[in-house]
């Protein structure tokens, strides 16, 4: 279980992450192969260069966006790992253990699920 939720789902996550990082700033018109080393010269707060149109300000909030879109995805994909390694054999819905379900389980995704929210919302 440990090999399989490190490598194979712990694979997945990051994947994940890097993939909402990259439509975020795909959808400001920054195209993946552009981020390689992007970071040196602009999305800095020092960065006073123009950047794909951008001013430094704009930068920063799509970097922001970038950053929240990949926070999000792993959270999200960890909620998943946490069902899938629950129930690898049995169903989602069969799952319970003498008629009562996990309370402190469902407890902890919405308070992950809160946290998510009110990080990426202040």
């Amino acid at each position: 279980l440990a090999v399989f939720s490190y490598l194979w789902l712990g694979t997945v996550q990051a994947v994940t992450g890097f993939l909402n990082y990259f439509l975020v700033l795909g959808s400001f018109g920054i195209p993946p192969s552009n981020v390689v080393f992007i970071g040196l010269r602009f999305f800095r707060f020092d960065s006073t260069e123009d950047y794909f149109g951008y001013n430094p300000d704009q930068q920063l909030h799509i970097l922001r966006k970038a950053q929240t879109a990949f926070f999000v995805g792993v959270v999200l994909t960890r909620i998943g790992v946490l069902l899938t390694c629950k129930t690898r054999r049995l169903s989602l819905f069969t799952s319970t253990r003498g008629g009562k379900h996990n309370v402190v389980m469902y407890f902890a995704i919405l308070t992950e699920l809160a946290i998510v929210l009110v990080l990426t919302n202040v």
